[in-house]
């Protein structure tokens, strides 16, 4: 199975469902948000077929920490394993976001959204934002994102 990422122009990531939810773990690791920082691990834990995101749907606030964080990841991945280590082939979240921050490259430069996309039309968007407290893990495991992240 696939999630999507639809990033604020409509433009879709789409990769497997295992790169997708080890992605938002990483970027969940650099957002200063405890909250924010929250509700991204916890959707990193989803089962399949719950795990698409649209980037619109976070506050202004929110989608600056999330692209942020996303940088920070990809940096400190850069750091800790060297520069070849998307090469590697068990690197599947830190592919999936290394293919998110081109993306966004791309579209903070104005590209077309279809110019890279993995649908083939631009997503709408249908208004409504996430409730960062709408967590589906147990107490437990929200104390144990919280403890492994040290929020």
């Amino acid at each position: 199975m696939s999630s999507a990422v639809v990033l604020a122009d409509g433009r879709v990531l789409l990769r497997s469902n295992l790169a997708v939810s080890s992605m938002f773990w990483l970027i969940a690791e650099e957002i200063h948000s405890k909250q924010l920082a929250l509700w991204f691990f916890d959707l990193s834990d989803r089962p399949s077929g719950y795990l698409d995101f649209d980037v619109r749907s976070l506050t202004l606030h929110d989608q600056i920490d999330f692209w942020s964080a996303a940088d920070r990841a990809l940096s400190k991945l850069m750091e800790e394993h060297g520069p070849d280590f998307l090469a590697r082939e068990n690197a599947y979240g830190a592919n999936c976001l290394a293919g998110l921050l081109d993306m966004r490259k791309r579209e903070l430069a104005g590209e077309p959204p279809l110019s890279l996309s993995d649908f083939s039309e631009v997503c709408d968007w249908d208004n409504q934002k996430v409730d960062l407290s709408d967590l589906w893990s147990s107490e437990d495991a929200m104390a144990a994102f919280a403890s492994a992240a040290d929020l």
